[in-house]
């Protein structure tokens, strides 16, 4: 029937702090207090994958367009890229001033963009820093991304959304 549950999936030490929905909807990642992400499969609600590596609580969780990267963030002031198939970090983002409460990939795959204190956007070919934003009088709480990729938008407790031409 309408609103009754399918499953529960159980399995992390902590509280769960983020979730995200692979694109073809068969695997579920999780970000948990346990400093661990953990991909799920959804049709049988087994766990396929449990990454590690994070100092700290993860906070977000992401999926990259193709669906072959997880990122997650945490309050150890990082993001990692994972491969979802082996599990494996591919890739550490540090520049943070303070922990990442939110990321979200361009879906072009060219970018990830990841705020907290502030606003960092990354060349994800590269691996570097492309840009530094500010302008939130408190933390950033959510981005998201145009479809285009051409623009980006930023939340924040000080009340305001910010659009932003992405640099």
């Amino acid at each position: 029937t309408t609103g009754s549950r399918l499953r529960t999936l159980s399995g992390h030490a902590g509280g769960i702090n983020a979730i995200a929905l692979s694109r073809d909807g068969k695997t579920l990642a999780s970000g948990s207090e346990d400093k661990t992400v953990r991909l799920w499969n959804l049709g049988t609600g087994e766990v396929r994958r449990i990454i590690t590596g994070h100092g700290g609580p993860v906070t977000a969780v992401a999926f990259s367009p193709n669906g072959k990267i997880v990122a997650s963030a945490s309050t150890d002031n990082t993001i990692r890229l994972s491969n979802v198939q082996d599990g494996k970090g591919t890739r550490t983002f540090g520049g943070h001033s303070s922990w990442v409460r939110t990321i979200a990939f361009s879906p072009d795959s060219r970018t990830l963009i990841s705020g907290g204190g502030d606003i960092i956007v990354w060349d994800l070919k590269t691996g570097k820093e492309r840009s530094s934003l500010s302008g939130h009088s408190q933390f950033v709480s959510s981005v998201a991304i145009s479809r285009d990729s051409k623009t980006f938008m930023s939340g924040s407790p000080d009340r305001t959304i910010k659009i932003w031409r992405m640099p």
